[in-house]
């Protein structure tokens, strides 16, 4: 079974460090996995894509080895 959660909050980064300018538009959120909430990226945004509060997204991997990085659910 996926790992899943929803968005509690986020926002959309538009201006990055140089490390992650490849990478913008995403969406950094605090999501809740009925457990806990913690902050991480959401994968796969596009901007024609609606992003609200309550969304589901499915775990998709690790950065960096321990950072978990969800997905939106399609």
């Amino acid at each position: 079974m996926e790992a899943r959660a929803e968005i509690y909050t986020y926002s959309i980064v538009y201006s990055a460090a140089e490390a992650f300018k490849d990478n913008v538009p995403y969406v950094v959120a605090v999501l809740d996995d009925g457990q806990q909430k913690f902050v991480t990226r959401v994968e796969n945004y596009q901007d024609s894509r609606e992003v609200k509060i309550g969304m589901e997204v499915v775990f998709s991997g690790t950065m960096e080895g321990s950072i978990p990085i969800y997905k939106f659910v399609d």
